[in-house]
């Protein structure tokens, strides 16, 4: 079972990282495409976020998303699949 990581409130507002988010989106096994469905965003501008050419403008709200499908895909023991 993937390990979940708990952040706190400055953690949550600050940039996120191409490499964290294809760390999260590894743990959960999901394309880039199923990512970019979750978290809202079209699948280039993920694209564009993994490969360090943007950033979330809103990291805060994307941290939100992310822990969400940890909690709701990796805690409840449903695996990653939606």
């Amino acid at each position: 079972m993937a390990k979940l990581k708990l952040r706190s409130e400055a953690q949550m507002a600050s940039p996120l990282s191409a490499k964290e988010l294809k760390e999260w989106r590894a743990i959960l096994g999901w394309t880039q495409g199923r990512a970019a469905d979750w978290l809202g965003v079209k699948k280039r501008s993920y694209e564009n976020w993994e490969s360090a050419h943007r950033n979330p403008q809103y990291p805060l709200g994307v941290r939100m998303r992310m822990q969400l499908a940890e909690q709701r895909f990796l805690l409840k023991g449903k695996g990653a699949k939606p």
